[in-house]
């Protein structure tokens, strides 16, 4: 089951419920209490990203076309306090998958997988957020760069 997204809701009283879809209408709610102490609320997950949600950066001299198909490990963090939440964060922990590049009108069409993986020492992996409240948080794209050796995971 694929999470698609995650939302805070509070409903105008001290009880703040964070929501969780797993598919297109499907949501779960789980309780968070605000304490009088410090409070962490972390969260693993991993989405899978294919298609449009994965841009490949990729120079070549020969004419190409490029797909990718991705599964990503990520963080969902909240720090809390007794007067609110102090901190909200989220970041991508792992990227693996493949690239498939199709070359095309040489003399042979040929289709190259290129296995990628962020734990290995070549590829840097990084975050960009870009959300704004009440949007849900999930991987919007992945960028792969071959010329940077660069993954970055847009939320």
């Amino acid at each position: 089951m694929e999470i698609i997204g995650i939302k805070i809701v509070n409903n105008g009283n001290k009880k703040n419920f964070l929501s969780i879809s797993f598919g297109s209408y499907n949501y779960y709610s789980l309780y968070c209490s605000i304490l009088k102490t410090k409070t962490k609320l972390n969260m693993d997950f991993t989405s899978k990203v294919s298609g449009n949600r994965v841009s490949i950066f990729i120079k070549s001299k020969h004419n190409i076309d490029t797909e990718g198909t991705f599964e990503i490990e990520w963080k969902f963090d909240t720090e809390m306090r007794s007067w609110g939440v102090k901190d909200i964060s989220v970041y991508a922990t792992k990227v693996s998958g493949y690239v498939y590049v199709n070359h095309w009108g040489e003399i042979k069409d040929e289709m190259q997988k290129i296995e990628i993986n962020s734990d290995d020492d070549e590829w840097v992996l990084s975050t960009e957020v870009n959300l704004e409240w009440g949007d849900e948080i999930n991987p919007d794209d992945l960028q792969v760069d071959f010329q940077t050796k660069t993954l970055t995971v847009v939320f």
